[in-house]
């Protein structure tokens, strides 16, 4: 693990995450533990698309035996050309690093939260997706590291919850002999691992019970990108501008769709369509003194029919300094 330069923690390290919390199982894929393997988290350009520099990687991660090591390498990968599966050839993948994990006096089947940090920060294409590759292990399955997930397993209490017309989009492939291929061949499969970065995020959530709770239970990642008014969901927004945006203020703006050429700012870049009227402006809102702040909930109902499609982005601004910062754009498509 390496240290973030001092400078770049000042500023502030955002982490996001495409995962709901709803792990069922820790998954190598369909390869055996007795061989490596290498799975992609492609989160989608929905859920984070804008020029960013990453500081490492946020992820969950299970060994059977945690009183030996695992050297686990983990990628920043583009998209390829279908623009949803990984780039597997060497001019995809933009950064790699390799980490020792468990081990150190550790024993038992146990799992733990991993944040590595990168030394420099690295800038990454507007969108990307995230690799790691898991060692081969002979004596599985009584040793060898799983990633903790959330796969879509038929009658599984904790599968995903994404409605119709959007139960067949694909964000976890695995690497094959014939190339990268949807996990299990599974669609909506997420893997508990996100990045962190140096410019504000724009994470979205909902209040619901799609799970089967009574009162409605707080979800990010994954299912905040589908809200769905039938079930009564609840929409919001956690901004999040470190020291730039501490005690300033947020302007939320909204569009139906990006800008071919994004306005770059000193951290981020503006990506919302300028063509008028777009954007619209929503509304401006204070931030605290860590430069956050959480947007409603509200409720998706009450959103006319017609813009349950569009895309949000933020900027931060600080009233001292007069600087302006963007968050990443996201994409909500709900029903």
């Amino acid at each position: 693990m390496l240290v973030v330069a001092a400078s770049v923690t000042a500023h502030g390290v955002f982490e996001k995450v495409l995962f709901s919390g709803k792990a069922n199982y820790a998954t190598r894929g369909s390869v055996p533990g007795t061989s490596a393997t290498t799975l992609y988290a492609m989160q989608p350009k929905e859920f984070m698309t804008g020029q960013h520099d990453t500081v490492g990687w946020r992820f969950t991660m299970q060994d059977a035996d945690a009183s030996t090591a695992e050297t686990v390498r983990l990628s920043w990968v583009r998209y390829a050309q279908d623009g949803k599966s990984p780039d597997t050839s060497a001019a995809g993948e933009v950064y790699a690093a390799k980490v020792n994990l468990f081990g150190l006096g550790l024993s038992g089947n146990i799992a733990y939260d991993f944040t590595i940090s990168i030394g420099i920060p690295q800038t990454l294409p507007a969108t990307i997706g995230i690799g790691i590759e898991l060692p081969a292990n002979a004596l599985w399955p009584l040793d060898g590291a799983a990633i903790h997930a959330q796969l879509n397993v038929p009658n599984d209490a904790l599968r995903p919850r994404i409605s119709a017309p959007w139960d067949k989009e694909v964000w976890t492939f695995e690497h094959m002999a014939s190339g990268p291929q949807p996990l299990f061949g599974r669609t909506l499969d997420s893997l508990y691992i996100g990045g962190l970065f140096v410019e504000p995020t724009l994470t979205p959530f909902i209040d619901t019970t799609a799970y089967g709770s009574i009162r409605p239970e707080r979800l990010y990642g994954v299912d905040a990108l589908f809200p769905d008014s039938r079930r009564n969901d609840y929409f919001g927004l956690q901004l999040d501008g470190g020291q730039v945006g501490s005690n300033g203020f947020g302007i939320l703006y909204t569009a139906t769709g990006l800008n071919k050429s994004p306005i770059k700012l000193a951290y981020g870049e503006f990506s919302l369509s300028l063509t008028a009227p777009e954007p619209w402006f929503v509304m401006l809102v204070p931030l605290d003194s860590l430069g956050s702040t959480t947007i409603g909930p509200h409720s998706f109902f009450n959103l006319p029919t017609t813009y349950r499609e569009f895309w949000l982005q933020a900027l931060v601004v600080s009233p001292f300094s007069l600087e302006v910062e963007a968050s990443d754009a996201i994409k909500i498509r709900g029903s």
